[in-house]
């Protein structure tokens, strides 16, 4: 500000303050708008003269700098009509739109920006097409609904580039904006990146969009219910407080959702219908599972989860997952070949695997304790075969090294169980080791338990020489076998062998003579098979009832 003084002819001294003009260049005091060029001032401030140069040259594409300027319903109007819809390398920057502005329809050429706008009224920008070059909402106010809907970013009417997205690209920035109405983004097309980093959104949040590379929601705060469907190579919702319902269809995304807050019933779903957006929008991706990538420090209590990829999801610090709800998600596959006990190759059991189990920054009993909250959620829901995975996966965290609260006696117990029934899951496997059982009982007692033949039993006693009682012991030898071994392994031995095994396994006596090895391995077999049996029954009752 300068204070300028003069003389009059009467000899009074008038004092004159004149305020020097804004930074932008208009001459009107502290003005901050952007000035009309080989003018002083800026459009809001305009002569008429200026006014009216203004519109021409806007119509003939020379004005695109609009920063700082305070737009009037009637001064929007005469832009948007002597625009024709049309502008290059507009800028808005802090430009003030206290009636809103309706830019329906309009094509912006090249870099365009909206940083630090604000709208006291609705923010149309329906059908808006953004043409190539990034397009800059950051920091933007919205004091009533903003709607993109059908509008399209960095489009350039030709095929999609085959090139590789620049993650650092952003073809729409709504970075930390803030709207207090509806935000509204259906039929949206964003050539790379959509960012909504840091927004603010009081009212509602709802869009359906293709983006070529990411959407990204990091540490946004929306206030009320979200309902978006996407289709993007990621979807970033880390640190996004949600504090109303939440609703995300996915194609192709790699969703990452660690430290996100939800306060309502939310979901994430796959849906494997193509977005519906105009044929001259190129949508190069096909379609496939979106993957889920973490829940660290997630309230899952209010979390649905339908036909996800899980297979590279981290379980571990989410909180409440006993109560989260999947369906139809695909979990990771054991490799085809492991190794019991280090020394036997097996082909492991085909069952859900979480990523948590491959991470060597979680240790095993973290693990089981992760397998048997998804377990308990699963027994809740009446989901009997999705328990029984989560069932076996806690198993075998406490069965191998490094689960802090098993001992060496119970991993040998779990090593056992694990090894004739799957742990009570795996029917074919207990009546494999029956079979077995059952077989090698056979042999042995063909082999060594059998005798030659019963053992006649014989009489002895002493007859008193004058008449008396007398008195009879009745001895029955001890069975031998002394017969070749070539000569045991026959029909009529086998047959009697077979009738012992099955008393054995009903956990009863044969009554058969035998020698003192085949009452050892009687002993044996009355004990390991009819256990045998019931692990075979557990499982076959397991599997019947998973259906």
């Amino acid at each position: 500000m300068k204070l300028l003084q003069r003389r009059t002819g009467e000899g009074k001294i008038v004092s004159v303050t004149i305020n020097p003009p804004g930074p932008r260049g208009c001459t009107h005091p502290f003005c901050e708008g952007a000035v009309i060029p080989a003018r002083l001032h800026c459009l809001e401030h305009a002569t008429d003269s200026e006014r009216n140069f203004a519109m021409t040259a806007i119509t003939m594409g020379f004005i695109h700098d609009f920063s700082g300027v305070k737009f009037t319903a009637d001064l929007f109007a005469a832009v948007r009509s002597a625009s024709r819809l049309s502008l290059e390398a507009a800028q808005f920057e802090e430009a003030v739109f206290d009636a809103g502005a309706d830019f329906s329809r309009f094509e912006f050429m090249g870099a365009t920006s909206f940083k630090r706008a604000r709208f006291g009224g609705v923010a149309d920008f329906s059908g808006t097409r953004f043409r190539g070059g990034e397009v800059s909402f950051e920091g933007a106010q919205f004091e009533d609904a903003c709607i993109f809907d059908g509008a399209a970013f960095s489009w350039n009417g030709a095929t999609f580039p085959s090139h590789t997205v620049d993650p650092q690209a952003k073809s729409a920035d709504f970075t930390r904006i803030k709207c207090k109405g509806e935000a509204s983004f259906q039929k949206l097309w964003v050539a790379q990146n959509w960012v909504l980093t840091g927004a603010e959104i009081e009212g509602s949040l709802s869009g359906t969009a293709w983006c070529g590379g990411s959407m990204l929601l990091h540490k946004a705060t929306l206030t009320k219910s979200v309902k978006l469907e996407l289709d993007a190579a990621e979807v970033d919702c880390q640190a996004v407080t949600f504090g109303g319902q939440m609703a995300l269809q996915l194609r192709n995304a790699r969703l990452l959702l660690n430290d996100a807050t939800l306060s309502a019933k939310s979901s994430v779903v796959y849906d494997e219908k193509r977005l519906q957006l105009p044929r001259s929008l190129p949508m190069p991706r096909g379609l496939a599972k979106p993957k889920l990538t973490g829940l660290r420090h997630v309230d899952t209590s209010h979390l649905m989860l339908i036909d996800l990829d899980l297979g590279s999801c981290h379980f571990a610090d989410a909180r409440n997952l006993d109560q989260l709800y999947h369906s139809g998600c695909e979990f990771e596959k054991p490799p085809r070949l492991s190794w019991a006990m280090g020394v036997i190759p097996i082909r492991p059991v085909r069952r859900d695997v979480l990523a948590d189990e491959r991470s060597p920054e979680v240790g095993r009993s973290t693990v089981a304790s992760l397998y048997r909250q998804l377990r308990k959620g699963r027994e809740d829901g009446k989901d009997e075969a999705g328990a029984s995975g989560f069932y076996y996966g806690e198993m075998e965290m406490r069965r191998r090294r490094g689960a802090r609260h098993t001992t060496t006696t119970e991993r040998w117990i779990l090593h056992s169980y694990w090894l004739m029934s799957g742990y009570g899951l795996r029917a074919m496997r207990a009546l494999g080791w029956l079979h077995a059982a059952i077989t090698a009982t056979i042999i042995l007692m063909m082999g060594a338990g059998l005798p030659n033949a019963d053992p006649d039993q014989t009489v002895t006693g002493n007859m008193p020489p004058a008449g008396g009682q007398v008195e009879l012991q009745v001895k029955t030898p001890d069975a031998k076998l002394t017969v070749p071994i070539r000569s045991r392994f026959t029909k009529k031995r086998a047959n009697s062998a077979l009738k012992v095994v099955l008393n054995s396994v009903v956990f009863r006596s044969s009554g058969q003579n035998l020698t003192t090895w085949g009452t050892y391995v009687e002993m044996a077999s009355r004990f390991t098979e009819p256990l045998l049996l019931v692990l075979a029954g557990l499982a076959i009752h397991g599997r019947v009832k998973r259906g």
